[in-house]
């Protein structure tokens, strides 16, 4: 909804789109009024606090090294879909903005269907995200023209929307209640550092292909030698199910 909204009022200049961001302010006052820890039990006591068992690091190592990759994966058509279709001559924000918002729209239907699919497990679940992912990106390299490369988004977009519920679930399951909370803090650092380096990733592969087609196509090969090789690592090593 917010890339439809955003790409309509980037009619009115390019730092308009901006102001949906205060959208997030009214979450925030929202959320201080409803989840504000309190510091005393139910019956008004005092609550002892206790040392926090220690992360198993060895544990999470293969789920923060995977979020990151993923933050590449998920964040590459995001940020970059807008510049392949101006390349295809599209010029109207609003048109940008609803290609993309359909995009969106098939990661949220993938994210919804995950609680369908999420007992087939890791070895499916991790293989078959980056597999969409990394095939939608590979269109968007070929496509000659905006439905084709829409389409390719559309793939890359379901994939990434089953992804994220596949890792954050993924690392949760291998913890203990009292770690969950820090090994959720773990898996999305993993992922916005991944998502934050996509730009950097972008434009080197860019300057060293020529064209930012190519760059996207590269990142999507990648997505499908991880796929191949998670496959093969979850398969030899017994993953932990996926609770919902």
């Amino acid at each position: 909804m917010f890339f439809a909204i955003g790409g309509a009022v980037g009619a009115f200049g390019w730092r308009t789109p901006f102001w949906l961001y205060v959208a997030s302010l009214i979450v925030a006052a929202v959320m201080i009024a409803v989840i504000w820890p309190t510091q005393q039990s139910d019956d008004g006591a005092e609550k002892r606090i206790e040392k926090l068992p220690p992360i198993p690091w060895k544990k999470l190592m293969l789920p923060v090294v995977v979020s990151f990759v993923g933050g590449i994966t998920f964040y590459t058509l995001i940020v970059e879909l807008p510049y392949v279709l101006a390349t295809m001559g599209v010029t109207s924000t609003a048109t940008i903005g609803a290609c993309a918002a359909i995009a969106s729209l098939a990661t949220a239907i993938g994210a919804f269907l995950f609680r369908f699919i999420a007992g087939r497990g890791v070895a499916w679940l991790l293989p078959f995200s980056f597999g969409l992912a990394g095939i939608g990106m590979v269109v968007v390299w070929f496509a000659p023209n905006v439905p084709l490369a829409v389409i390719g988004a559309v793939i890359a977009g379901f994939g990434n929307g089953v992804l994220l519920p596949t890792l954050v679930t993924w690392a949760i399951a291998r913890l203990d209640y009292a770690q969950r909370g820090r090994g959720a803090g773990l898996f999305t650092g993993a992922l916005f550092l991944g998502e934050f380096v996509t730009p950097l990733v972008i434009l080197a592969l860019t300057a060293a292909a020529g064209t930012l087609a190519i760059a996207i196509g590269v990142i999507g090969i990648a997505s499908l030698v991880i796929c191949v090789v998670l496959a093969l690592v979850t398969r030899r090593y017994p993953q932990p199910a996926l609770a919902v």
